[in-house]
C-alpha cells in the first residue's frame, strides 16, 4: 500500500508488511466479506507453511474463455501470479490437471479432455474462500 512505502522509507527500512496487507483488520462497514478480506493474510500463510511458490503451483490448465473476452486476460494473469502451467487447448498434454471453462463460449468443449472442468467463478471461490 501506499502508506507501507512512505511509513518504510520515514524508517528507513523496509517493515514488516503484514500490519499493511488487506485485511489485516476485519472492517464491518464494507461490502467486502469478512472472508474475503481474510484471503491474504491466509494464503501468505499458507505459501509460506507449505514453501509453495504460489496457489495454482501444481495446476496445468486449459483455458476455455474466448480470445478478447474481458475476463480471460485477468484470470491468465492471476493463475500465472499463483504459478499455474497454462497450456492452449491445441497443445495440452495428458497431464492438465484443471479446465477452466466459461460455459457460454464453450459449451461443445466439455468433452475434449479429462481433466476435471471448472467454471470461471471457482477461481474466486478457491482463493477467497
Amino acid at each position: 500500500t501506499k502508506e507501507y512505502i512512505i511509513n518504510s522509507a520515514e524508517s528507513g527500512r523496509w517493515l514488516d508488511e503484514t500490519r499493511y496487507e488487506w485485511g489485516y483488520k476485519i472492517e464491518k462497514d464494507t461490502h467486502y466479506s469478512p472472508q474475503m478480506q481474510s484471503a491474504p493474510k491466509r494464503w501468505r500463510k499458507e505459501l509460506t507453511h507449505t514453501s509453495a511458490p504460489g496457489a495454482f503451483h501444481r495446476w496445468k490448465v486449459v483455458l476455455l474463455v474466448k480470445e478478447g473476452d474481458k475476463q480471460r486476460d485477468p484470470i491468465k494473469r492471476v493463475l500465472e501470479a499463483g504459478k499455474a502451467t497454462i497450456y492452449s487447448s491445441q497443445n495440452a498434454g495428458r497431464d492438465i490437471t484443471h479446465i477452466i471453462i466459461d460455459n457460454k463460449s464453450f459449451p461443445a468443449e466439455k468433452y475434449l479432455f479429462k481433466a476435471q472442468y471448472y467454471p470461471v467463478q471457482y477461481l474466486r471461490d478457491y482463493l477467497f474462500e
